[in-house]
């Protein structure tokens, strides 16, 4: 079983969005997927309750509780286990880290927020866990997106922390998806939304994630 965390210690940085499309996109790969949500705010675990029981699952833990959570999905045949984190929570955190195999840092693309992730670079250090990390750029600008990434991850690069090539645009379709309890790949497929996060997907497996309708069409037409 996987285990992935989505840890950062500023607050809005976008962990439950990007836990809860990844299980998606995990589940539409084949993966066995859950999503456990650690925050007492419960984002994921309400994104699941208006999915209305479909998988990938969401369910909220304790702190207490989430060795048992842990053991109890792996007995389950979990393939991917998609820990969500609350802020601010050093204890939290590390616990987390401590079983992650890989550990996912989102922030969002202003240097303010960036400059933020030295709180949780000084847990992933402590943990010793730095090799585990990506951060992941997030909420980029649609517009001037090279220049924001490069601005961004030149910072986080002055971190010692390596960051996913594949950034993540602020665009409406995530929040949709959202709200309506689905995955951004879910409901708009063809939409760049979705080919970033089947980027980010593909990044961090190491593998593909499943194309685009508009990539599929593109394929059939050079077939033809």
């Amino acid at each position: 079983m996987k285990v992935w965390s989505l840890v950062s210690q500023k607050g809005g940085s976008g962990k439950s969005t990007l836990s809860v499309q990844l299980a998606v996109l995990a589940s539409q790969n084949g993966e066995k997927a859950i999503v456990v949500d650690l925050d007492p705010q419960g984002s994921a675990e309400l994104w699941y309750n208006v999915r209305g029981g479909v998988e990938p699952g969401a369910i909220g833990s304790t702190l207490e509780n989430f060795p048992k959570v842990v053991d109890g999905a792996r007995a389950l045949g979990i393939t991917h286990l998609i820990i969500d984190t609350p802020p601010h929570t050093d204890k939290t955190a590390l616990e987390v880290i401590k079983v992650s195999d890989l550990i996912l840092c989102p922030s969002q693309s202003s240097i303010f927020d960036v400059w933020a992730l030295r709180d949780t670079v000084a847990l992933l250090d402590a943990c010793k866990a730095k090799d585990r990390a990506i951060a992941v750029i997030n909420g980029l600008p649609t517009a001037g997106t090279v220049e924001a990434y490069k601005e961004a991850a030149t910072a986080i690069a002055d971190m010692n922390l390596r960051c996913a090539a594949s950034g993540i645009c602020h665009r409406k379709p995530f929040v949709t998806s959202i709200n309506n309890g689905k995955g951004v790949t879910e409901m708009f497929a063809s939409d760049k939304a979705s080919d970033e996060l089947r980027a980010l997907y593909a990044e961090i497996t190491g593998g593909d994630a499943q194309p685009s309708l508009k990539s599929k069409r593109a394929a059939r037409a050079k077939v033809k």
